[in-house]
């Protein structure tokens, strides 16, 4: 680096923040050339030493010891396989940033909002889990726990498209439908069941049909029970069947009132890398009694 100044002539040392710099070449009376020594992260001053005094400290001789990016959370922590998620990465040192990526695969783009977080755009991406990284000129951020994110197949996982047309209606009494009457995140969420007082008897249910990804793996989604009977007459329920519909897992079996948001998790590991459908059913009897749920937020993560 160059340090530009006075009075150089007969320099016998450049120091940063006490540490002597390995290689100095005094260019001009105005202009030196140093190497600079290895320091831990910090602000340091740079003074410059001759036969007739040491450089006084001011700020025009500060210079900043910084590091390799940093990754200690990302927001969302998964999304769909076909990109286009907005995904917020909080870090250190991200200013200056040549690249983000998602395995292998760059983000479709991304926009550094400070030194500390990075909003990125998803790319699409098999299922599966992949760190995200971030390089600077400093160097590119290792892999942690924290980077990680998982794709997974499930299209329209909030409903954010106001509508149901990644995923298939299996029973209609009464139709599922997307409201926005009451969602967990965003503006939308489906709505299975009867509502209060209106109660069709039957089953209101809908799924997606997903590949899971290889290893680990967990299903993730929120629901809001909302009944006026028991379980002995109606319910709702969430399975995973194979693709013609045979049930290999009762996630849940209940019929619950508590009118506010659940989360639920279910390991998937034993359908690794098996095609499946994540089905949610609500039934309702003939007495008038009415059983639904909204549900939202529909994921697979690590």
């Amino acid at each position: 680096m160059s340090i530009y100044g006075t009075n150089f002539t007969g320099t016998n040392w450049v120091s940063f923040g006490g540490v002597a710099a390995p290689s100095v070449t005094v260019n001009s009376p105005t202009k030196i050339t140093v190497v600079t020594p290895e320091h831990t992260v910090a602000v340091v001053h740079v003074r410059v030493n001759t036969p007739l005094g040491t450089s006084a400290v001011t700020n025009a001789d500060l210079y900043a010891y910084e590091s390799a990016p940093t990754i200690t959370s990302i927001s969302p922590s998964s999304g769909p396989d076909a990109g286009g998620q907005s995904v917020v990465i909080t870090g250190t040192n991200l200013f200056g940033a040549n690249w983000v990526s998602f395995g292998s695969t760059a983000a479709a783009s991304f926009t550094v909002n400070s030194p500390t977080q990075i909003t990125a755009t998803s790319p699409a991406h098999g299922a599966g889990y992949v760190h995200v990284r971030v390089n600077t000129p400093l160097g590119t951020s290792a892999a942690t726990a924290a980077d990680v994110y998982a794709y997974d197949n499930f299209g329209d996982p909030g409903f954010e498209s106001g509508g149901l047309s990644h995923w298939t209606i299996d029973s209609s009494n009464p139709e599922p439908a997307v409201t926005n009457a009451n969602a967990h995140t965003g503006i939308y969420s489906a709505h299975l069941g009867s509502l209060p007082l209106n109660e069709v008897a039957g089953d209101s249910s809908i799924f997606q049909q997903v590949t899971m990804p290889a290893g680990s793996s967990h299903l993730s989604f929120w629901y809001w029970p909302r009944t006026e009977d028991s379980v002995l007459y109606d319910w709702q329920d969430v399975y995973v069947t194979n693709t013609s519909g045979t049930i290999l897992a009762t996630v849940m079996h209940v019929c619950r009132n508590d009118q506010a948001w659940i989360h639920v998790t279910f390991d998937m590991s034993p359908y690794a890398g098996q095609t499946v459908r994540v089905k949610f059913l609500v039934h309702g009897d003939t007495f008038n009694d009415a059983t639904d749920m909204f549900v939202d937020d529909v994921s697979v993560t690590p």
